[in-house]
């Protein structure tokens, strides 16, 4: 599994990431971190994208 630092690669104002490869990482769901007790985004591409 690939993971991206959201500094880098989140455009703030179209909710999404761009990996390297320029291709969008879409959200797809809101989720409870039971860890922390806190709502969090959940944020997944295709297995065949962003790859070299």
């Amino acid at each position: 599994m690939i993971v991206f630092s959201h500094t880098n690669f989140y455009l703030l104002d179209q909710d999404h990431y761009v990996c390297p490869e320029g291709e969008i990482i879409l959200f797809k769901a809101i989720f409870n971190d039971y860890k922390t007790g806190s709502l969090k985004k959940e944020y997944r591409g295709s297995t065949y994208q962003c790859r070299d």
